[in-house]
């Protein structure tokens, strides 16, 4: 018996097993799409993080709400549970746009996330950034 004719019963019976396992891998599908916001407004630039808050991980959709021609607002909502969205940054006649999110991991907790924003508040395109804490939002500082 020659070599070449003793390893193609073990190639085929290894094709056997591995074949139907690699195609099985590939079957898994995409869900169907879940709306995160009931809101008729415009809603963009969304950003996921993961992140602390309310005392537990998860993860955490920030995006931009319009609430009108001239306003927009920051909200969050969790991407797990989703329910009613927490407005962080209530932008009373001007926008709150470009929102940027940077996780804090502390020993102390006392701060969970910073949020970046452009705001034309001021007249210009200024960037602002908050902190959540333990006691909820602070005030919007000029960066």
């Amino acid at each position: 018996m020659k070599p070449k004719d003793f390893l193609s019963p073990i190639f085929f019976t290894f094709l056997s097993i591995v074949l139907p396992t690699v195609i099985s891998a590939q079957s898994f599908q995409w869900t169907d799409p879940v709306q995160l916001t009931f809101s008729p407004t415009d809603n963009r630039n969304a950003t996921v993080k993961h992140v602390l808050c309310n005392g537990d991980y998860d993860y955490y959709v920030f995006w931009e709400q319009s609430t009108g021609p001239q306003s927009s607002n920051i909200c969050m909502t969790s991407l797990y549970s989703p329910g009613e969205p927490q407005v962080l940054i209530a932008g009373e006649d001007h926008h709150c746009t470009n929102v940027q999110v940077m996780p804090v991991y502390t020993f102390n907790y006392d701060v969970y996330f910073i949020l970046f924003y452009e705001s034309d508040q001021s007249g210009n395109s200024d960037i602002y950034y908050v902190m959540h804490t333990d006691t909820g939002m602070t005030e919007p500082e000029l960066l």
